[in-house]
């Protein structure tokens, strides 16, 4: 409970520049090198399709190794863009069909963010 409280009394004080707002410790967790490696286990386990970017799974971990400290540090910056989401007609059991939104393979790994260009890579 003391550290519950400790948060809240964080939360009550004003806010400088050099003060991370509660939430911002919880990018730091997920571009965490243990994280990063689980994530990316999990995309590529899972074998989705392909989104807007047309990236494979198994394209997904070179792509990693060479732009992962440009995605890191645009992630812990706020200024990452993502690429908006495929999207799918898949038919419904009882006629009729429902919209899928089949995110990028980065955004997989990259998690819940949204928005984006489809026509550049998250990494320029």
């Amino acid at each position: 409970m003391a550290g519950r409280e400790a948060a809240v009394r964080e939360a009550e004080l004003p806010r400088t520049s050099r003060q991370k707002a509660m939430y911002e410790h919880l990018m730091e967790a997920a571009v965490a090198p243990d994280n990063y490696r689980r994530a990316l286990e999990a995309v590529k386990r899972n074998q989705g399709a392909p989104g807007i970017d047309r990236m494979k799974t198994e394209e997904l971990e070179a792509h990693l190794q060479a732009h992962w400290e440009k995605i890191r540090g645009k992630l812990l910056a706020g200024t990452y863009v993502p690429s908006p989401v495929r999207r799918v007609e898949i038919p419904k059991p009882s006629g009729g069909t429902r919209t899928l939104g089949i995110p990028t393979v980065l955004e997989l790994r990259n998690g819940p963010a949204r928005g984006g260009s489809s026509s550049s890579c998250c990494c320029r």
